[in-house]
């Protein structure tokens, strides 16, 4: 049976560099397992404390801080190192070797690629839009995206997967979110796929228009078709031996540049989803990719070989 307490605290802080504050958020959520007080506070270091009434099994707390840290990464982008972890028992705060084995058993998309670390990737702040209704219905969609979600994450992730990889999973990851978007919105249908068409294609295509006008706008204005065929090539390249191939994909530098801006319009979509107006950052958005699309001139490839398709 799994320890029971009356709460956890976590504690977060970036390797190099400090969060920012004086920040303090605290909200009431109840699920299936209880009812809990979380409270987060912010200075320099982040500290979420999940307390509940009554003793309650560590893993049921542990689930819901774990779903909080998810939806926190969609705001900001990346997972912030966690460094400190205790029980609360009696209001006292403990070491406990249990929860350090729920922390140290932490799937390795919980370390975030360098490329997604940064202000440049941090679109909200949490203390402007988190509620027990906004992680409920997380929760919910987190449970639709099924392995959808998990892929996303390794894609944006420090594990040693090379970034042309990473991008060829983003690509892969809007067939099957298209279909959510289709489930959960009334504002989008399934495009049709004539025979020969690429499903993905037409589906990345449509999002694209959708959600992620400001991400690709350069591209847009210069040929919106034959960048979806280079993105849907690069994926192809990871299930079709060479001889099968033979079209423009993305080089390494594309491969890091693509792979941002899709896990921007990744963001963005699921963003939505959960209700929150794209106008609360679109500002946010609009500065970090200005900045990108000058990184390493790898944009400038790219424009010359689809103005050119």
């Amino acid at each position: 049976m799994s320890l029971t307490c009356d709460g956890i605290s976590i504690s977060q802080q970036y390797e190099k560099g400090f969060l920012g504050g004086p920040v303090e958020h605290e909200f009431e959520f109840h699920d299936k397992n209880g009812s809990y007080h979380i409270c987060i506070e912010q200075m320099g270091v982040r500290n979420i404390t999940i307390t509940s009434v009554n003793p309650v099994e560590l893993t049921a707390l542990w689930n819901v801080f774990s779903k909080l840290d998810m939806l926190l990464m969609l705001f900001e982008g990346d997972f912030i190192p966690v460094y400190t972890a205790r029980i609360l028992d009696n209001g006292c705060e403990i070491d406990s070797a249990e929860l350090w084995e729920l922390l140290n058993g932490r799937v390795g998309f919980y370390k975030s690629a360098d490329f997604t670390i940064g202000a440049h990737s941090n679109f909200l702040s949490f203390s402007k839009v988190l509620s027990s209704d906004l992680l409920a219905l997380w929760i919910d969609i987190l449970n639709e995206l099924e392995i959808l979600h998990p892929m996303v994450l390794y894609s944006m992730s420090n594990t040693g997967l090379p970034v042309d990889c990473k991008c060829a999973f983003l690509i892969e990851a809007f067939e099957a979110l298209a279909e959510l978007v289709a489930m959960k919105t009334s504002t989008y249908a399934l495009p049709a796929v004539a025979p020969g068409e690429s499903k993905l294609g037409k589906r990345l295509y449509s999002l694209m228009n959708l959600y992620g006008r400001d991400v690709f706008s350069k591209e847009i204005a210069v040929n919106q078709d034959a960048l979806v065929g280079v993105l849907v090539a690069s994926r192809n390249r990871i299930a079709h031996i060479k001889s099968k191939q033979g079209k423009r994909i993305l080089s390494g530098p594309e491969s890091v540049l693509y792979a941002v801006k899709l896990s921007y319009l990744y963001r963005i979509i699921v963003l939505t989803l959960l209700g929150i107006d794209y106008d609360e950052y679109s500002d946010k958005v609009k500065e970090s990719v200005s900045g990108w699309d000058s990184w390493q001139n790898a944009l400038d490839g790219i424009l010359q070989a689809i103005a050119h398709t």
